[in-house]
């Protein structure tokens, strides 16, 4: 190794390592030291508080499981239904309308709609609600569920 390729290398090291010390300096001023424990504590005290909030935790239910439980509805719809399902909401329509406890805040939650149509044995065809529950606390999928009517949404 010559010498030009030497001070290329003590160099390029010398950067790296001012980077490195750069960003602990950063951290450590931004941190209160180097107290990363900080960050998971904000992150558990905001995810707490989510799973209390009705509207929070159905977003987060719907990030992590709608599309799962949005399946599952159709799987469900199809095999419960002697004819096929006709759904009312179009592409761009919310498939889920409501949210609500299953068992009150902090427990789960059951995402809700109405786009629905069942044909029952006369030709007719019948309105329908269905849910899915998802388990707040893991965002994982529970069941769901179908029940003849219309949701009633007051404000």
């Amino acid at each position: 190794m010559n010498s030009t390729e030497k001070t290329s290398l003590l160099a390029g090291l010398l950067v790296i390592s001012m980077g490195l010390v750069g960003y602990l300096v950063y951290h450590y001023l931004e941190n209160d030291g180097f107290n990363f424990s900080r960050d998971k504590r904000d992150a558990a005290a905001a995810f707490y508080e989510c799973r209390h909030d009705l509207e929070c935790a159905a977003e987060r239910a719907k990030k992590h499981v709608g599309k799962r439980c949005r399946q599952e509805v159709e799987v469900f719809v199809l095999e419960a239904a002697n004819h096929e399902p006709r759904w009312e909401s179009g592409f761009l329509d919310a498939f889920w309308e409501a949210e609500r406890w299953e068992d009150g805040p902090g427990g789960n939650v059951q995402l809700v709609g109405d786009n629905l149509q069942l044909q029952n044995s006369f030709g007719a065809w019948t309105n329908f609600i269905y849910s899915c529950t998802v388990d707040v606390s893991t965002t994982s999928f529970v069941s769901v569920e179908l029940v003849e009517g219309r949701l009633r949404i007051t404000d």
